[in-house]
């Protein structure tokens, strides 16, 4: 093949290497079959080498082989944690609930080094390169959701501080959740059991507070507290129950 067939002294100096026995067949090879292809030689960049003649700064060049410059499938997000791009929104969150918020300071101090340490934890997670399992409930990314609850329970009038130590319940369980998931055999009787009740502990924490933040806030007495509580007990035990049979359903993952 005769040299004048490549545009540059660089891509013949490649072709020639190829007469050496397992030199230069990865660069080389790529670069005959965008030539085969009819492929403008400026796009050749992108096939097989990062540079075409030093001139592109180490950049890769997207071409018909390779339409992604040879940056490879992005990375994928876990569905099972937060995006780093929402912890600001956390934190502004968190703001508001102190800022606005009835609660004790005690209380206050508590839920921001909580929120504090949840957000370290999912800074560690994702940092971990260990093969992740698939997790029967993903916990962790409803924590805005919690914080939301928090908020219309500081808007409270009175709020009790006992609802505020029963939230910070929620954010603990769900690390101790996420935690003992990611880290144990999801097939064992004993992990599915802890799962099974700390999956329990969060939700049923929850319609709790969802029932007493509406009975509070709309000052509900009488007949109309208890059929408030009736619905919700009657709704969270049926989603503790469903919740239930999924988790044992994932034993043999």
């Amino acid at each position: 093949m005769a040299l004048r067939e490549f545009p540059t002294p660089w891509l013949a100096q490649e072709h020639s290497r190829v007469r050496t026995p397992g030199v230069g067949m990865r660069s080389i090879i790529p670069l005959l079959a965008a030539r085969d292809a009819g492929l403008p030689w400026a796009t050749w960049g992108g096939v097989g080498r990062s540079t075409v003649g030093r001139g592109d700064f180490g950049r890769r060049v997207p071409s018909a082989l390779d339409p992604q410059g040879g940056r490879g499938r992005p990375r994928s997000i876990d569905p099972s944690t937060l995006p780093r791009w929402s912890y600001p929104l956390v934190l502004v969150l968190l703001g508001i609930i102190l800022y606005i918020g009835a609660l004790s300071t005690v209380v206050r101090i508590g839920v921001g080094v909580e929120t504090a340490l949840f957000l370290v934890y999912l800074l560690l997670r994702s940092r971990r390169t260990r093969h992740q399992p698939p997790i029967p409930a993903r916990v962790l990314p409803l924590f805005p959701g919690h914080l939301l609850l928090l908020l219309a329970l500081s808007l409270l009038p009175a709020p009790p501080a006992v609802l505020a130590v029963l939230w910070m319940v929620v954010p603990l369980s769900s690390v101790t959740y996420d935690f003992v998931a990611s880290w144990s055999r999801l097939g064992s009787r004993f992990t599915l059991s802890i799962l099974s009740i700390l999956y329990c502990i969060i939700w049923a924490d929850l319609f709790f507070l969802m029932e007493r933040i509406i009975v509070l806030g709309r000052g509900l007495g009488g007949t109309w507290e208890i059929v408030t509580g009736v619905g919700f007990a009657l709704l969270g035990a049926l989603w503790l129950f469903l919740g239930v049979i999924r988790h044992w359903k994932t034993r043999g993952i």
